[in-house]
């Protein structure tokens, strides 16, 4: 069967740089999370009532509806009309609806749309949204009470497309296979359909989908997805080809030209065939390309870049040289190309290690225009660009000026570019001007100054020494010092740079880093630190984290804290007092385990109730006690089970189980990959979706799928499953040695300054697993940061980079060592 196993273009995971975007957006805006959820499955097919319906007219009391098919319920029959209450977020509209609703100058067109109210902008109030464009048209309607129809819950409404399926649905009848697929209420029942169809290869169901892709029903945006992706593609793109079952009949229709009115369809259909057989896909494009009709032409050089194969993308680099129109060459390597995501991206970047030095010989040679490199310039930056000349005695002319817009938050200018140029092409040269202008430019200190300060930071990580040792020459330092009241100098920067620091700056520190703090740690800067946990008897601010970083520099003295904290921990927070019995615990006091259970139970009881994941269950794990963390594992088992999304009807993982699953996996990697495991052979597509992430977090996922059929799934986990074993009896730098191993990268030796140059070089791998290992390998080996800054740089890049970052530690990858 073919299908491109790393194809999720519909699927979830093509989307999680957009849902972690939006999970961080959650967090610090107002999300407003709608008090009663959507219908769920057993809801809609528990409904008394259950019509085919249309809107007769509406007025302040409610919807009047004239029923067109009865498809469960009593006393009510075709052509009756049933008075239906409009609740909660319901309404009918005739005039603007959306974002228009808020524009002053939007006109009425009379037409009745059936709204909900959801928030389209954050923070903001909810607006009321189409659900029917036009309400006049024929729907199924959902009703709990057959005496009492009300609209109040999402989901009350759906695709009348799909009665005959509601219908067997709501009266416990055998549902046909084409409506199992299509609905969107359930994830299970639908994904069940989709193995089903794997396994059977219904002609009659594929030929269906295929007509859908090819000119979809009206109205299908709310009802049949949630305006989220087109079904029918993506059930066609996972359950992939099979003898030309899907290919041919689809390749068909796409030579006919689609049908009238659907021409939007002719883009997804190359895009879904280059998906289920990329490699007949590619044989078919480059024929029209060089023979075909010359009105398809464009398109199928731009459908190129949807095969994402090595032949395709050197195709589109050929005709970059022969092609009179750009546009099309350039929309295939930029669909082909386009910047990576830093979710599943390894397909592309390799294909990016690929085409770079193809496209760099080609212009050596000068066999692209002027205008054509412009504009591939501008299309693919940092994939073609070469290191520019920054003539630094201009530069500085332009950057010791304290009117650039560099300055004041604005984003135009020499200056920003100039900075965004030093940032990217990082280099030691550039150290000496920045300290002079972080000296010189008071506003190169000020909120508006982001651009300098992202070059200045990336230095600061890259060359802590140079930059270091440039401050102390031109007398930052001593200027820093000259007022503890106004210092200049960022704590973080201090503890990036490794010191100096005074206890002031300790006061400015965020603590957010063990590791940075013993970088500075000096006996003044740790006397401080005890002095002070010992004085807050209440333990106010980031206490805990204190205590950590204590720990981690002085563990007789935080040993000593903790005695002093348990002799008043009633005057502690709830959490704080955990905290301060974990460590205990941990640390030789067993003897209170009694009360760090007791405690953790009855705070846990009011969070467990409202579906949180209180923080205070962390201490268990903190404790390393056999215990705590049994009675832990104990709760995490408890909340094992999947959960409705807050936001629609869709099954998937539980975020407090996965969040408490996340707290085992620093001090307990063996139990938490255990159950990475169970979870990435769940039968629940969100269960997978979540091992996934968390597993190419660790670089252990080996490429497996959550959206591949069960055949497919079994094989790959039988392969999958026993490395993550092994992989949890390893401590962190066997992991990332083993890690680099999988993608076939070798370290030889013991850990230590000999496996420098395998690590420099695999930097500069495409695949971002095998660079987050190394990165992580190399802060651990020099006992510094981990340079991760490295994740945003061209790959081409990162090996020169890190050897600078070497060199500036004193390991010189390009002069030879003794012997």
């Amino acid at each position: 069967m073919q299908r491109r196993s790393g194809s999720v273009r519909h699927g979830v995971l093509a989307a999680v740089p957009l849902l972690l975007l939006a999970l961080s957006s959650r967090a610090m805006a107002n999300i407003d999370y709608d008090p009663k959820p959507t219908m769920r499955w057993s809801e809609l097919v528990g409904c008394e009532l259950v019509v085919v319906a249309k809107y007769e007219a509406h007025d302040l009391n409610g919807l009047r509806l004239r029923v067109v098919r009865v498809l469960k319920g009593k006393d009510v029959k075709p052509d009756d009309v049933v008075k239906v209450a409009l609740r909660h977020r319901y309404s009918i509209e005739t005039g603007p609806t959306g974002l228009s609703s808020r524009d002053p100058n939007a006109k009425r067109d009379g037409i009745p749309k059936l709204c909900y109210a959801v928030q389209i902008f954050n923070p903001g109030d909810p607006l009321p949204t189409k659900i029917i464009p036009d309400v006049r048209q024929d729907a199924v309607y959902f009703f709990s009470k057959a005496d009492k129809p009300a609209l109040e819950r999402k989901g009350q409404v759906q695709f009348a497309l799909f009665a005959d399926g509601w219908r067997q649905a709501v009266n416990g009848l055998p549902m046909g296979l084409t409506f199992r697929l299509m609905q969107s209420v359930s994830g299970p029942v639908s994904w069940d359909a989709m193995e089903e169809l794997g396994r059977t290869r219904d002609p009659v169901v594929i030929r269906k989908l295929i007509d859908w892709t090819v000119a979809a029903p009206a109205g299908r945006g709310y009802f049949m997805h949630g305006n989220r992706t087109r079904r029918g593609e993506r059930i066609l793109s996972i359950i992939g080809d099979l003898g030309g079952d899907v290919y041919t009949p689809l390749w068909v229709e796409l030579m006919k030209g689609g049908r009238p009115g659907h021409d939007y369809a002719l883009y997804s259909m190359r895009e879904l065939l280059a998906q289920i057989d990329p490699k007949r896909a590619f044989r078919d494009y480059a024929r029209e390309i060089a023979h075909g009709k010359p009105w398809r032409r464009d398109a199928f050089i731009r459908a190129l870049g949807y095969i994402r194969s090595e032949e395709a993308v050197a195709l589109s680099i050929d005709l970059l040289t022969r092609e009179k129109r750009l546009e099309p060459v350039l929309g295939a390597l930029y669909s082909g190309l386009k910047p990576p995501v830093p979710w599943h991206h390894t397909e592309v970047n390799r294909l990016r290690a690929f085409a770079r030095p193809k496209l760099a010989a080609l212009i050596q040679a000068g066999k692209i225009d002027t205008q054509h490199l412009k504009r591939l310039h501008d299309r693919l930056p940092k994939l073609v660009d070469e290191t520019p000349q920054i003539d630094l005695t201009q530069a500085a002319k332009v950057l010791l000026d304290p009117s650039d817009p560099a300055y004041h938050g604005r984003g135009d200018g020499e200056g920003n570019r100039l900075f965004e140029t030093m940032k990217d092409f990082a280099d030691p040269k550039y150290v000496p001007l920045l300290a002079r202008i972080f000296r010189e430019v008071p506003a190169a200190r000020g909120p508006g100054a982001y651009r300098f300060r992202e070059a200045l930071g990336w230095h600061a990580t890259l060359f802590p020494n140079a930059v270091k040792a440039e401050f102390k020459k031109q007398g930052v330092f001593k200027l820093h010092d000259k007022d503890p009241n106004r210092p200049i100098l960022d704590a973080g920067l201090l503890v990036t740079l490794g010191g100096p620091m005074t206890t002031g700056d300790l006061r400015r520190y965020a603590f957010n880093s063990a590791e940075g703090f013993k970088r500075v740690a000096t006996p003044e800067l740790i006397a401080w630190l005890k002095k002070d946990l010992m004085g807050d008897a209440k333990g106010r601010g980031v206490w805990d984290r204190k205590l950590a970083m204590l720990l981690e520099v002085d563990a007789p003295a935080a040993l000593e804290v903790i005695e002093t904290g348990l002799g008043r921990r009633e005057k502690h927070t709830p959490y704080l007092r955990a905290t301060l019995l974990a460590f205990a615990v941990r640390h030789g006091r067993p003897d209170l385990v009694d009360e760090l259970i007791e405690l953790v139970e009855q705070e846990g009881k009011h969070w467990r109730k409202i579906g949180n994941a209180p923080y205070i269950y962390k201490c268990l794990v903190t404790s390393r006690n056999e215990r705590a963390v049994g009675l832990y594992l104990s709760m995490l088992d408890e909340r094992h089970r999947v959960a409705y999304d807050p936001f629609d009807s869709h099954l998937g993982a539980d975020h407090v189980h996965d969040t408490m699953l996340a707290w085992l996996s620093k001090e307990y990697p063996d139990l938490y990959l255990e159950r990475v495991g169970r979870l990435a052979a769940s039968k629940y597509h969100g269960e997978r979706v979540f091992a996934v992430m968390e597993l190419r977090r660790m670089g252990l996922d080996l490429d497996y799928n959550p959206d591949d059929l069960a055949p497919e799934r079994k094989r790959k986990l039988a392969r999958l499953l026993p490395v993550i074993a092994k992989a949890g009896r390893m401590t962190p730098t066997e992991r990332r040695r083993f890690v680099l191993g999988l993608y076939g990268v070798t370290l030889e030796g013991k850990p230590g300054k000999g496996w420098y140059a395998a690590l420099a070089k695999a930097t500069g791998h495409y695949d971002t697993r095998v660079v987050v290992a190394a990165i992580e390998l190399l802060g651990e080996i020099a006992d510094d940061f981990a340079p991760r800054g490295l994740l945003s740089c061209p790959f081409h890049r990162r090996e020169t980079l890190t050897r600078a970052w070497l060199a500036d530690r004193g390991f010189n990858l390009d002069q030879p060592r003794p012997q």
